[in-house]
This record gives structure tokens, C-alpha cells and sequence, in this order.
């Protein structure tokens, strides 16, 4: 037996061999992703944070999105690092809402910062449906298919280092409370941008310096894909009266908390961030995750920790 497409059904009636047939074409194989590997393997039974996300509620209706699979079909390796960080912060996340009180199951908004693709988003909005999850990058290649999936999912192309971002946090974070569209910003490039860099690397080291004597974050457990992690909250506008009471806890608040999540924030990044948390009031909470110390301002920090024979990150977080 052997296969001929349609239009070659006339040939069929030329050939006096009546041994000859025609076969149906098999249906094609769905191509395996990166996702389904991981599913079938051992890592998920070894590993709490692969084990939460195969046992999942939303885990078929995330593999049924084809405008997810581009998040799903990375390297396994590459995919298995990046599901274990997206829980690790998520827990930091749930630990941050028992500390804010139990009148808060769900934070009001959730903002990730840098997120690019955004799988940390995607999971953030499976898990809080009654929230709005904020991406926020500056790349414009980010192919935002998977973000229109979910309607608590957004997305703001803003640069976080640029002077007038806290500003434009704070408009979008008012717009999402009132049904509106975000407002598209144009972004600077060149040498224009490395100038905003630098700028922002000595606003925030200079805010940093400004609020840390007065209020300083407790340690905080390393997450596994970095060597440290900071949370902090307040909803108080003067962020530097903290009770020492008070230094390891949220304050309960009379809304659900807005949480600012940051994973991989390198070099001016990081501190950024922590600026962000202690100029906006709008913000009750700051999970941070660096993937490098800014190699400006924090030499002195990593070569006393050197001679003390402490790790870098655990004396940042101390900071």
C-alpha cells in the first residue's frame, strides 16, 4: 500500500493493478516540549518548588496555552532553574501576606520588576487571580502573546532606572485601580541611557544610605537561585519610625498589600529597587532577589566580608 495526495486520484484510475490502495496519512506527533520532559522526570519528586508546580490546579490550563509555550519550551535546565526561583519568590510572596495579617489572602497588586519573558509573572497571576500582576521591562522584543492569556496580567515597557519612573509606577499602579489602560512611555537609548544609569546608581545609593540607618531590613533566607533575598513593608509615609517591634513583621493594613518582587536585579538594578520601596508609599513590601553586587559601591562590603570570611550577600541583606 502507499499514499497519494487527492489530486493524484486520477492516476489511481490508470494503474490496472487492483492491489494498489490508498492509506490515509497518520495524524502528526505533537512535538514533546521542554515542560513535558520535566513533568515525566524525577526532579519533581525530589524538589518542593518542581513538585508545587506539577501538582498545580492551573497546570493543564497553563500547558493548554499555546501563547505560553514559548515560556515552556526553553532548555530543561534553563526551565527547571527558572520554576524553582518563580516559588521561591512566590513563598517569600505568602510569607509577606501572613505578616501583613490574616484579613489579606491575596495582595492587591503584585509588580515584578525587570520581569522580562515574565514566567514569574504568569505564575504570580495563577496564584493570586484576585490580584493585578505588573510586569515591568524595558526590552521591546518581549513577545507579550502570553500576557493577553490572562486578564490580571499586564505589561509596562518603562525603564526603572530612568529619574521619573517612581512617578510612573505610582500613575500605573492608579490606573490599574481604576479599569485603565496603561500609558505607553518612550524609552531613552545610548549614551543617553548609560547617563540615566549612572544617575540612578548614585540617587539610589544616595536614598539607600538615607533611609538604612533608621530602618533596617532583618536578615532574610537566601532564595535558591540567589545569595540573598530582602523583604521589608510598610505602609507608613514616614518609612524611617519603625518600632523595633515592629522590624520583623508587616504591619497589618487596612487594604491587601502592594508587593514590588525583583529576581536577578543586577549592578544598579538592586538598588534601584530598595530606592524605589523607601520613596513610594503605594508600595507595603520588597522581595529582592540580586544576582551580583554592584561593583561601585559595594567593593568595601564584598572585601570586608572576604576577610571575615562571610558571604557578600548575607552582609548586603544585614545592610
Amino acid at each position: 500500500a502507499f499514499w497519494l495526495p487527492p489530486h493524484m486520484a486520477d492516476v489511481l484510475e490508470m494503474v490496472p493493478d487492483d492491489r494498489c490502495s490508498v492509506v490515509a496519512p497518520a495524524e502528526p506527533r505533537m512535538r514533546k516540549r521542554s515542560i513535558e520532559y520535566l513533568l515525566e522526570g524525577e526532579s519533581v519528586k525530589t524538589n518542593r518548588h518542581l513538585a508545587r508546580f506539577a501538582a498545580s490546579s492551573y497546570l493543564s490550563t497553563l500547558l493548554d496555552d499555546e501563547a505560553s509555550t514559548a515560556l515552556l519550551s526553553r532548555s530543561s535546565r534553563s526551565l527547571r532553574k527558572e520554576i524553582i526561583e518563580a516559588y521561591a519568590v512566590l513563598e517569600q510572596v505568602e510569607d509577606a501576606l501572613r505578616d501583613a495579617g490574616e484579613m489579606h489572602s491575596s495582595p492587591s497588586t503584585l509588580i515584578d520588576l525587570c520581569s522580562g519573558k515574565g514566567f514569574l509573572s504568569v505564575v504570580l497571576a495563577l496564584e493570586f487571580p484576585a490580584a493585578a500582576v505588573l510586569m515591568v521591562d524595558s526590552n521591546a522584543a518581549i513577545k507579550l502573546g502570553h500576557v493577553s492569556s490572562r486578564p490580571n496580567l499586564h505589561f509596562l515597557r518603562a525603564d526603572v532606572l530612568a529619574p521619573g519612573f517612581g512617578s510612573l509606577l505610582t500613575s500605573s499602579l492608579e490606573d490599574l485601580r481604576a479599569g485603565r489602560p496603561l500609558r505607553a512611555v518612550p524609552l531613552a537609548g545610548g549614551q543617553k541611557a548609560a547617563g540615566l544609569a549612572r544617575a540612578a546608581r548614585r540617587s539610589a545609593a544616595a536614598t539607600f544610605a538615607a533611609i538604612a540607618p533608621a530602618a533596617k531590613a532583618p536578615p532574610a533566607a537566601a532564595a535558591p537561585s540567589a545569595a540573598a533575598a530582602a523583604a521589608g513593608a510598610s505602609q507608613d509615609s514616614a518609612r524611617t519610625e519603625c518600632p523595633p517591634s515592629s522590624a520583623t513583621s508587616v504591619p497589618s493594613l487596612p487594604r491587601a498589600p502592594c508587593v514590588v518582587v525583583g529576581m536577578h536585579l543586577c549592578g544598579p538594578l538592586s538598588p534601584r529597587a530598595v530606592a524605589l520601596f523607601g520613596e513610594l508609599t503605594a508600595i507595603d513590601a520588597l522581595i529582592l532577589a540580586p544576582c551580583c553586587l554592584d561593583k561601585h559601591f559595594d567593593m568595601a562590603l564584598k572585601l570586608d566580608a572576604r576577610a571575615r570570611g562571610l558571604d557578600p550577600f548575607s552582609c548586603k541583606v544585614e545592610e
